[in-house]
């Protein structure tokens, strides 16, 4: 092992750490989605593990509470991207996360009380948790080079990680203790969590009271200069073609994600009638294998760029093509047969490795085009986003209203279809890797010689 390996610990336990906080960040988002197939179920208790309350909510009603996330995240998206350029990620992931433990422990009281409070308590998730994906850019800008953006932006898809985790283990608790415990586990967890954040990361080496100045030296070689900004050309990032581009592009992998996150289950109890503990370990699968295909293509992706083997718009393509074109694929299939279990489960695995690759085509294009203002740009993508998830949550649970069949279920799929086409072509037709000239300052731009000898463009003089 080479000595600059050797002395990486901080950066070890940054990696570690936003590793852990994605996982949370998954285990608090979709933990009510497989706790509500018991608490809404009516009827004998035989139909269900837990003798837990229940609650008679519709189906519209179910959608209101798991959409209901998505006004919050709606809401926090744009204002946390932003201050965590100003007063950086730690402060204020940190402080989102010991909120949205706090919302998840009271989730059992609150629902108890009042439907409508429950509204409030997961609109107050959304404001939490909404202010995680947009902290971490000017996070990445300050830990690592170009050359380990598309790697370090990998351990953000942790969520799927924790959802191969989170459905399981859901459906453990609710077994054995009622739905009511996987509020209490998962919230206690992420309390705890917030604890060491706080202990142990800060938001640059320079920041940083225990880095030792070898190791603080070996980080700031491959980085670029800072690109703290105390203003922003609002007017100039509203009217910017390659970020109305990553907007529409991230709003149609957003749709996806948000029919997976909370649907798949709903999906696979009602009309592959799975039961609650199969639903969470199948479930996980396709989570499995698009964390282990996120790692692997961000390590392909960053190889790539490091060596020119490809120009950097070429990679963004290619994996864009696998992301958004493998849904429209996997979508068309469950047309046909999605009410057959092995083909279910097998179509999910391919649409969730398929979307491994979101990160090496979206993630790191946000940074492409503007690293200064990274964590701004993901919150206008990530408010657009949300916009059209809620949307979705009210339209899908329209068209499940009378039951959950399969024909009610192949208009879904054929939205989704259509969203995924329409951002695919988008980026293949205006889709760029250039940076943009607002997100400079001045016109002269420094040219930085990184440890490994490659010239890359840095930030002002």
């Amino acid at each position: 092992m080479s000595k600059t390996n050797e002395i990486l610990s901080c950066r070890r336990i940054l990696t570690t750490m936003v590793i852990t906080c994605f996982i949370l960040h998954q285990m608090l988002r979709i933990n009510i989605s497989i706790a509500i197939v018991d608490m809404g179920k009516s009827g004998d208790t035989n139909e269900s593990l837990s003798n837990s309350e229940r609650f008679f909510w519709t189906e519209k009603e179910k959608g209101h509470i798991i959409g209901a996330y998505f006004w919050g995240q709606l809401l926090m998206a744009l204002p946390a991207g932003r201050l965590s350029e100003i007063y950086g990620t730690r402060l204020v992931l940190g402080s989102a996360m010991f909120l949205a433990g706090i919302l998840t422990i009271i989730i059992p009281l609150v629902a108890h009380f009042s439907y409508y409070l429950l509204l409030l308590t997961r609109v107050g998730l959304g404001l939490a948790l909404g202010a995680i994906n947009p902290a971490i850019p000017p996070l990445a800008i300050r830990w690592t080079g170009p050359t380990g953006i598309s790697k370090f932006l990998s351990h953000t898809r942790a969520v799927y990680l924790g959802g191969a985790l989170t459905l399981p283990a859901c459906g453990f608790l609710i077994a054995n203790w009622g739905w009511r415990s996987v509020f209490y586990v998962t919230g206690g967890i992420a309390l705890i969590w917030t604890y060491f954040w706080f202990l142990l990361v800060y938001n640059s080496p320079e920041q940083h009271p225990r880095i030792s100045e070898e190791e603080k030296n070996v980080i700031n070689a491959k980085l670029c200069t800072n690109f703290t900004r105390k203003t922003i050309p609002w007017s100039k990032i509203l009217t910017s073609v390659p970020v109305h581009v990553l907007v529409i592009v991230c709003g149609s992998y957003l749709m996806t994600v948000n029919m997976a996150y909370n649907y798949l289950p709903y999906f696979m109890d009602t009309v592959l009638h799975f039961n609650i503990q199969e639903n969470g370990l199948l479930g996980s699968l396709p989570y499995l294998a698009s964390y282990g295909s996120a790692v692997g293509c961000c390590y392909i992706a960053d190889k790539w760029f490091k060596t020119k083997t490809y120009p950097t718009l070429t990679i963004r393509r290619f994996f864009m093509v696998v992301c958004l074109g493998g849904s429209v694929l996997v979508f068309g299939i469950l047309c046909f047969w999605g009410d057959c279990s092995t083909v279910a489960v097998i179509v999910f695995v391919v649409w969730f490795t398929c979307h491994g690759c979101s990160t090496p085509s979206i993630s790191a294009n946000t940074i492409d085009v503007a690293p200064a203002y990274g964590g701004t740009v993901s919150g206008l993508m990530y408010t657009f986003g949300s916009l059209l998830s809620y949307v979705e949550t009210v339209v899908i649970g329209l068209i499940t209203e009378d039951n959950h069949t399969l024909e009610q279920w192949r208009c879904v799929f054929g939205l989704l279809i259509g969203a995924n086409l329409l951002g695919l072509l988008i980026f293949l037709l205006f889709g760029t890797t250039e940076t943009q000239s607002w997100n400079f300052d001045k016109r002269k731009v420094e040219t930085v010689e990184t440890a490994d000898g490659d010239l890359e463009t840095g930030g002002l003089v």
